[in-house]
C-alpha cells in the first residue's frame, strides 16, 4: 500500500496523527480523480415527495399512524428528499398494509413465550402528479421481525408492541429501500 511507508516513519506517539493524515490523502486523491458515490433518489430527478394517508386493512390498531411516521422519519434523513404536504408534491407515495401475523413459540406449563414472529406484508405505489401516472404500482413488501427471549416471558401488551415496533421499523425501512433503490 502507498501510505504504509509513511505510517512506518511515524513515531509511535503519533501514529494517530499519521493515521488521519493519510484517510485525509486517500479522500483527495478519490476526489481528485472524478470518483464520487451517488446517493440513491427520486426518480426524473424529482425532488419533492408526500407520504399519502396509510391504508391499514388489518385489524390491529393504529398500526397505519406508527407506519407513516417511521417512513417519514427515515425520509427525512435524506438530504436530497424533501417530504411535503400532497398540495405541493411533485410525487405521492401510497403504502397500503394488507396483513399482519403473529406466531409464539409458548411454553407448555404456563402462558409463558420464548418467540414472538411478526410477518407484516404490504405494498407501495408511487404516483407521478404532473403525469397522472403510476411509477411504481402495487409492489408487494414484506417483513418478517423475530423477538428471542432468554427466559421464558409472559406475553403482555408491553411484550407484543416490542415485537409490533421492530417489524413496523423494519416494514419501513423496505418501503424507503424500495423506493430509492429502484431510481
Amino acid at each position: 500500500m502507498w501510505l504504509l511507508p509513511e505510517i512506518q516513519r511515524c513515531p509511535r506517539g503519533k501514529l494517530r496523527v499519521c493515521g488521519v493524515l493519510g484517510i485525509a490523502l486517500a479522500a483527495a486523491g478519490l476526489s481528485a480523480c472524478g470518483y464520487s458515490m451517488d446517493a440513491p433518489g427520486l426518480p426524473a430527478q424529482h425532488r419533492t415527495l408526500a407520504v399519502d394517508t396509510i391504508r391499514n386493512a388489518t385489524f390491529t390498531a393504529e398500526l397505519d399512524v406508527r407506519l407513516q411516521r417511521e417512513v417519514r422519519r427515515l425520509l427525512f434523513r435524506d438530504a436530497g428528499i424533501h417530504v411535503v404536504p400532497k398540495s405541493r408534491t411533485d410525487l405521492v407515495l401510497q403504502i397500503v398494509v394488507s396483513e399482519i401475523s403473529v406466531s409464539r413459540r409458548r411454553s407448555v406449563e404456563n402462558t409463558s413465550v420464548g418467540q414472538l414472529t411478526y410477518n407484516l406484508n404490504g405494498s407501495l405505489s408511487l404516483w407521478e402528479v404532473s403525469s397522472g401516472r403510476f411509477l411504481i404500482s402495487g409492489r408487494p413488501i414484506a417483513a418478517r421481525s423475530r423477538l428471542d427471549f432468554a427466559e421464558r416471558t409472559l406475553e403482555t401488551p408491553a411484550v407484543r408492541d416490542e415485537g409490533l415496533n421492530d417489524a413496523i421499523e423494519l416494514f419501513a425501512a423496505r418501503v424507503v429501500d424500495a423506493l430509492l433503490v429502484d431510481f
